[in-house]
C-alpha cells in the first residue's frame, strides 16, 4: 500500500519498501491511501483490527484443523530404531 501526507504544503509519499519514522495525527495531517482515499485514526484502527489477526498466526497450519493445537510426541529412541523408521517413512 502506498500512503501520502501533507506537511508544508509538500506530498510525501511512502510505498511498502519504506516506514514512517514518526507519530502522525491523522486527524490533522491528511494521509491518503493508495487509492487516494483519507486515513484517519479511526480508519488506522480498523486497519490493525483486521491485519492484526493474520499476524499473530504463527508457525505451521494446525495438522487437526482450524485454529486447534496439533499434538506433539516426543520420544527417545535407539540409533538403530531412527534408521528403520527413517527407512520405512521414505518408502512411503
Amino acid at each position: 500500500m502506498t500512503y501520502s501526507w501533507a506537511n508544508s504544503s509538500r506530498i510525501h509519499r511512502v510505498g511498502r519498501a519504506h516506514a514512517v519514522q514518526r507519530d502522525v495525527d491523522l486527524d490533522k495531517e491528511i494521509i491518503r491511501d493508495k487509492q487516494g482515499r483519507r486515513i484517519t485514526e479511526e480508519r488506522a484502527r480498523e486497519i490493525v483490527d483486521e491485519l492484526l489477526p493474520e499476524l499473530r498466526r504463527r508457525g505451521r497450519p494446525s495438522l487437526t484443523g482450524g485454529n486447534e493445537h496439533s499434538p506433539t510426541i516426543n520420544v527417545r529412541i535407539s540409533k538403530a530404531l531412527e534408521a528403520a523408521v527413517l527407512t520405512t517413512a521414505t518408502r512411503r
